[in-house]
């Protein structure tokens, strides 16, 4: 996908002149690896590959209320489990980055660590319902909104470290992280309800 390929090649560009290497790239790292586990874990992976292959059999059989009803389990279940998760690292994030994520960093890059962390599991806990949504869409045959997905987090991205990045420093990309997050719910938001 060439277009994907263009917006995080002019990401990693405005990363690497923003902040370049240095401790603020290192917490950046840092603060993605937890989310990501938790992503990968649930929504993005074994929920996603659990869900996907039953909600396809509801439709074959035709019973699509049915369908339809596993959808919405999955997506109300998605989000209590997720918003959960989400608060109990928002609430933990200083003590489980000290703890798991930045033993050796100093107690200020700990800090910094530590707040990307929040900001970028609230980016996660929309990743984890747009992955959901992804997963009912392609299952209905439509792949262009799922398709954009990468493309919105790096325009997100984008747009975050151009505006914010004098006054939030690292912290821009992480809200570019929520703002391309958002985005995906929004595209992918009409054809859902096509759907019914």
């Amino acid at each position: 996908f060439a277009l994907s390929r263009l917006t995080g090649f002019v990401k990693l560009l405005l990363l690497t002149r923003a902040f370049g290497v240095g401790e603020a790239a290192d917490a950046y790292a840092a603060a993605n690896q937890l989310p990501e586990l938790f992503f990968a874990m649930l929504a993005g992976g074994a929920v996603a590959a659990a869900f996907i292959p039953v909600y396809a059999a509801q439709l074959a059989t035709g019973d699509k209320a049915r369908a339809a009803r596993l959808a919405d389990t999955v997506v109300t279940l998605t989000v209590l489990a997720m918003g959960a998760l989400t608060v109990a690292v928002v609430l933990f994030a200083e003590p489980l980055t000290a703890v798991v994520l930045t033993p050796g960093f100093p107690p200020a890059q700990q800090a910094q660590t530590a707040q990307l962390v929040r900001i970028i599991m609230v980016a996660t806990f929309f990743f984890a319902i747009g992955s959901i949504y992804a997963s009912i869409l392609q299952t209905h045959d439509h792949f262009f909104a799922p398709a954009l997905g990468s493309v919105l987090i790096d325009v997100g991205q984008i747009v975050g470290i151009t505006l914010l990045a004098a006054q939030a420093g690292i912290a821009s990309a992480a809200w570019g992280l929520v703002g391309g997050a958002l985005m995906i719910l929004v595209v992918q938001a009409p054809f859902l309800r096509r759907l019914g």
